[in-house]
């Protein structure tokens, strides 16, 4: 054999043989001829030596090997090629050719012939799952391996040195099991399933070199149906070979660990039974003889990780002392807990947000012969975290360090265990910002300096050489973050300061930099300072603005109007004049920006800053130019915007919700109708989802309710009778509720319409007779009713007063004290005191 890595040049090999295909075509004899007068020319590598080779390269990635396509055409050629210059020989050899110089030919051609190897080489190359920079898509490599198994089957009738083995079977079933599960189809297995069934055809026609499939090919068809997500198959089919229905095929530990991990997978409570009755089932088996059934450490796993998903902690301790027990009991390696096993039951406490038991079960499970690692303290900081107890998430990475540092654990905390920390500190500075008093947040205990503390810590860490804690950009972005949520935007500003100062830093302000730098003006309603930012922002070639920061950016100016119309002191820098009018340019710019696309947070920051002005009629139109978008892109026949590149969004009903209450405060009630009967509109001509429930009706008849006119009660009481028959019709979503009828008491109470009391005797004794738990009426209903009396003109409170009393005791209510002092103060009028 000859030495391949010393020889063969796989490039030059190749091209050789097409440049011998080129020349020799032309004309076979002279060819023959020119190579017959060098009688002691060193013949060149065998073709499947530079195959081997070039399959080396491919797998190994090496940018100048040829795709498998331009090798099989290659091949290809030189078959015919070597085909037609045999039967130019023969005439050759017929005219006088030297012994000694065809027993030269004939070696050359034996060794240069395509064989059944040559084409494994090629298929194998194909479908190399480590092949990553493939010029086509995976799917395309593994319809190329299956078509050219397809022709070999057919090319092999008539050519028994290119037969298929049972191995090119395995290798073009191995590469569609691992591309199943895409776009959610069933292609690989329907592909699998017929190779199993020709290759059982062609053994049982007695092909040469073929074998009935055995249970390596039933695994990988067990193995692409979990992808797609086919459980039943994998059941059924499992069962079939535990009951021997599939000839010379009995389930192994692959088999089984393949349903078990589809279990996994699917994370259900039915899936968390079923595998646990599937490794009983195998336990059976096993104890009983059947030795293919033994589970191992990892079937276990997967079945704990099904309870995982359900937060299942008991379970899944249960399985693991199962687990303990039999290795206790037989000392069989493949039972021995490993780190993943207890990591598992790990994950099971963080899923229950249990950190205090997650703390405690690494501290005492875990042992110096199965010691944890770094994702086995990751999984209790995360614990921490998600507890929102940085406190002790921080006392845990310390834990972390000195056990490394005294020799106790091989691992230690790196940049992940840090940022981890981090999160729970933004996650509390998010938790604790509405309540924090003013000022109060500089003490060392602060959620931001404690993250600016951490973050010098990993600084000095790395400086002294240790790389693994070297902050990166997700280090940077959450102490950012954490500054942001403290309304420290001063503190987050110094911060990219120091990244934009670092020489060669590696932590460059990317876009979720500038984001989080801009989250920390919106917190702090620190409008200048997020103006300055975003022009610093437009400046730096490596980013773009994405819709994140557009929108961040807009509600940088939503909290300052805010602010400003609450009367406090924010860092405008603008006047609310210029505020509108950068509003109305950064729409436009957000428009004109051919990468990003305004979705429902744009939409809904618009509204919010109109509204924040007191003009729900600018909200209004932003409602209006939604609509408009939508309608358009509906005539286009696709729901994407003019340019054809991003979905358009369509107003929702909380939209439509948020302009309409910003109509209660300037009692305006009519325009909230307006807009519930748009809506009605835009749902049943236009086919938006928007059908009114009970409530945006709540809504309009608060609307009414505070709108103080003398109409109010006697509209806000017609609108709950068409919820009322709404609902009888079918539609239950706008069935009236305890507000709605309190609500339409208030209107009565306000409006100071002469029949105001009449009217709110009938509605609470309605509610009382209607029986129903959601109508009745309660303290509200009452206080109101009381409070009509009282704003009323009737010359005989006193009465009315003893009438309230007697519902009560006939609706069996309780009055609160308070309730009852009022009711004191109308029933002294009889005494003419007050």
């Amino acid at each position: 054999m000859i030495g391949v890595r010393n020889v063969v040049n796989v490039q030059s090999s190749l091209k050789a043989l097409r440049r011998r295909i080129k020349l020799g075509s032309s004309n076979v004899n002279d060819s023959c001829k020119e190579q017959s007068q060098h009688p002691g020319s060193r013949p060149p590598p065998p073709l499947n030596v530079v195959l081997s080779e070039w399959k080396r390269e491919y797998i190994r990635e090496d940018q100048s090997s040829l795709p498998p396509q331009e090798v099989l055409q290659t091949v290809d050629d030189w078959k015919r090629f070597l085909e037609k210059k045999t039967s130019s020989s023969n005439d050759f050899t017929q005219q006088g050719l030297p012994q000694q110089q065809q027993m030269f030919d004939n070696e050359v051609t034996l060794s240069q012939r395509p064989d059944a190897k040559s084409y494994m080489y090629i298929l194998e190359a194909a479908t190399a799952s480590v092949k990553l920079n493939f010029s086509e898509c995976p799917l395309t490599a593994v319809e190329f391996a299956d078509n050219l198994l397809l022709r070999l089957l057919e090319d092999a009738k008539t050519d028994y040195h290119i037969q298929p083995t049972s191995t090119a079977f395995l290798v073009v079933c191995k590469a569609w099991a691992n591309v199943a599960d895409r776009n959610n189809s069933t292609l690989s297995s329907f592909k699998i399933e017929q190779w199993i069934q020709r290759l059982q055809i062609l053994q049982e026609e007695g092909w040469p070199g073929l074998e009935s499939p055995n249970i390596v090919f039933w695994n990988i068809l067990l193995n692409a149906w979990s992808k797609e997500g086919n459980i039943t198959k994998i059941e059924e089919t499992l069962q079939r070979m535990i009951q021997d229905d599939i000839l010379g095929v009995s389930p192994d530990t692959v088999s089984f660990s393949t349903l078990l991990d589809a279990y996994s997978r699917v994370g259900t409570s039915d899936a968390a039974s079923n595998a646990d009755s599937l490794l009983h089932q195998m336990l059976e088996l096993y104890q009983s003889g059947v030795n293919s059934a033994k589970p191992n450490v990892v079937s276990f796993t997967s079945v704990m990780q099904c309870h995982v998903k359900q937060g299942n902690m008991e379970s899944v301790h249960s399985w693991l002392q199962k687990l303990e027990e039999l290795y206790e009991q037989t000392r069989d390696e493949d039972l021995k807990p490993d780190v993943a096993v207890y990591n598992t039951c790990l994950s099971a406490f963080v899923q229950a947000r249990n950190p205090k038991r997650a703390h405690e079960f690494l501290r005492s499970s875990f042992t110096l012969e199965v010691p944890p690692n770094e994702r086995s303290y990751n999984l209790v900081l995360s614990a921490w975290a998600k507890e929102g107890n940085p406190y002790q998430a921080e006392a845990t990475l310390q834990e972390m360090h000195d056990l490394y540092a005294n020799g106790v654990l091989e691992t230690k905390p790196t940049v992940v265990s840090y940022n981890t920390v981090l999160s729970a500190y933004a996650k509390l500075a998010a938790n604790t910002r509405s309540r924090r008093p003013k000022g109060k947040d500089d003490n060392d205990d602060a959620p931001w300096k404690r993250a600016e503390n951490i973050l010098q810590h990993m600084e000095s860490l790395s400086a002294m050489g240790d790389d693994s804690v070297a902050p990166n950009e997700r280090t940077w972005n959450i102490v950012m973050d954490v500054c942001a949520k403290s309304g420290r935007a001063d503190i987050a500003e110094k911060l990219l300061e120091r990244i934009l100062s670092t020489t060669g830093s590696k932590s460059v302000p990317s876009i979720r930099t500038w984001n989080a730098m801009l989250s920390a003006c919106m917190h702090a309603a620190d409008l200048r300072r997020a103006k300055r930012l975003w022009a610093r922002m437009q400046e730096d070639a490596t980013v773009h603005p994405d819709i994140v920061s557009y929108n961040t950016y807009l509600n940088c100016y939503v909290r300052a109007s805010m602010e400003r119309q609450t009367g406090r002191r924010g860092k405008h820098g603008i006047s609310k004049q210029e505020e509108e009018l950068a509003v109305e340019a950064l729409i436009r710019q957000i428009q004109d920006d051919p990468i990003v696309a305004p979705n429902r947070i744009t939409y809904l920051a618009q509204i919010n800053f109109w509204i924040s002005r007191d003009d729900p009629g600018r909200a209004e139109l932003v409602l209006a130019a939604m609509v408009d978008q939508v309608r358009a892109s509906t005539k286009r026949g696709e729901h994407r915007n003019k340019d054809h590149q991003h979905p358009v969004v369509p107003p929702d009903r909380d939209l439509f919700h948020k302009v309409m209450a910003a109509w209660i405060p300037l009692d305006l009630p009519k325009k909230a109708e307006a807009l519930l009967l748009t809506m009605s509109d835009l749902e049943e001509r236009h086919g938006f989802k928007l059908r009114p429930n009970f409530e945006t009706y709540n809504i309009v008849l608060e609307c009414w309710a505070k709108s103080r006119r003398i109409d109010s009660g006697e509209r806000a009481e017609a609108i709950l009778r068409e919820m009322e028959a709404l609902s009888t019709s079918g539609d239950k979503d706008v069935r009236p509720t305890i507000i709605s009828y309190n609500r339409v008491l208030n209107a009565w109470a306000n409006s100071r319409n002469p029949t105001a009391v009449t009217r709110t005797d009938s509605l609470i004794l309605e509610m009382i007779l209607k029986q129903d738990s959601n109508t009745m009426p309660n303290a509200v209903s009452y206080n109101t009713w009381i409070k009509t009396i009282a704003l009323s003109n009737d010359i005989d409170k006193p009465k009315r007063a003893k009438d309230v009393l007697k519902m009560m005791k006939i609706h069996d209510f309780r009055p609160s004290n308070d309730l009852l002092k009022k009711i004191q103060d109308l029933l002294r009028l009889s005494n003419g005191k007050r």
